[in-house]
């Protein structure tokens, strides 16, 4: 079964830009883990995510 389909274009464009307008309003943001690890620590993060104590995105820090 196809998500998209050519039938629904219209609907799924009218859906896509309420969803922008949600966002460019602030009420929808990206929840992330207020832990955040180097590029170094990866694998302390990948630890950190598979421990199940990860709440959200877990961010990398480029400290290049």
């Amino acid at each position: 079964m196809k998500i998209l389909n050519k039938d629904m274009h219209k609907q799924y464009g009218e859906i896509l830009k309420k969803v922008a307008m949600v966002v460019e309003e602030g009420k929808l943001r990206p929840l992330v883990d207020p832990n955040m690890f180097t590029f170094d620590e990866v694998s302390k993060a990948h630890e950190y995510m598979e421990s199940g104590k990860a709440i959200g995105k877990i961010v990398l820090k480029n400290n290049w």
